[in-house]
């Protein structure tokens, strides 16, 4: 076979794979609601994580995030659609661009090399220009769905930042009855010093799980944070109740009944040194049961 059919043969098999990439790029398909909501979680960023997707992390954030896209997508919106619908709400920092960034940039740089490195050494030194031609059109052709405009995530600058308790309370707010939400709202809050915030959300996580050792503690820590010690005082008798034993709840609800000049207060104190007799708080603790405490105050104590 002489050199100009080799070239030629080799310009056809370019031009059949850049067709075949082209329409696989093209193909219509029909990817299921999980899907969809995965290829959209894939394309958000994590507003509280260090270079994580929506969809890979666990953060009380993501999670709401990712409670959004189902809602969205349930609803019939397409990825595009949803992905504005987050940059509108939240800003450009939402966005993660896995087409133009890490391993996914594999996908377009090593096609476009393939090619233009297959296209020049087949030509050899006399059909450069044909080379350069069919390399700069396979390079074109594979890039164009890079450079088109249209709603693909963009590369967004590291100082752009997105409100973690908005996306929160967007997805508490459509999903009342979901306790993480609530709880991860909650956190967020009370981390920000949102402190009356914070124990509302905490109220609101309490009343769907009253049981919940962590969220009744985290409550009454809210409530004593914003000056609302009194009505700490039933959530931490309830919690006792549950948790006789518990040495977090013992140490907060003894607090709170020794600074009422309760007598309980002591035995719940003493109780908690028995249960912890290492605790770096002991010290305080000891000075506090040989203190004179005020007056007790009648209708204060709880139980």
């Amino acid at each position: 076979m002489s050199r100009g059919r080799a070239l030629t043969a080799v310009g056809v098999c370019i031009l059949v794979a850049l067709v075949g990439v082209i329409i696989a790029l093209a193909a219509p398909s029909a990817p299921s609601a999980e899907q969809r909501a995965r290829d959209v979680a894939e394309s958000l960023r994590c507003p509280t994580c260090v270079a994580e997707s929506v969809a890979d992390s666990q953060a009380p954030v993501a999670i709401a995030m990712r409670a959004l896209i189902d809602d969205r997508v349930h609803r019939g919106d397409s990825p595009d659609q949803i992905l504005s619908w987050f940059r509108r709400q939240y800003g450009e920092g939402i966005l993660l661009d896995p087409g133009a960034s890490g391993i996914g940039i594999l996908f377009w740089v090593i096609p476009v090399a393939i090619v233009i490195v297959a296209a020049l050494g087949a030509a050899g030194r006399r059909r450069w220009r044909l080379a350069t031609f069919l390399g700069a059109a396979a390079a074109a052709l594979i890039l164009i769905p890079l450079l088109t405009p249209g709603e693909s995530p963009a590369v967004v600058a590291e100082e752009d930042q997105v409100d973690g308790i908005d996306l929160l309370t967007s997805a508490a707010e459509a999903h009342p009855g979901d306790l993480d939400l609530r709880r991860g709202l909650a956190d967020a809050l009370a981390s920000a010093g949102r402190s009356d915030e914070a124990a509302d959300e905490y109220a609101a996580a309490y009343r769907l799980d009253p049981g919940d050792r962590r969220i009744a503690l985290d409550y009454a820590g809210a409530l004593i944070t914003s000056g609302r010690a009194d009505e700490a005082l039933p959530v931490l008798e309830s919690a006792h109740a549950r948790y006789p034993d518990d040495a977090a709840v013992l140490l907060l609800l003894g607090t709170l009944l020794d600074d009422r000049g309760s007598p309980r207060g002591d035995d719940l104190l003493r109780r908690y040194l028995e249960l912890e007799p290492e605790s770096a708080l002991r010290d305080a603790v000891e000075t506090r049961l040989v203190a004179p405490g005020p007056p007790a105050s009648s209708g204060t104590e709880s139980g």
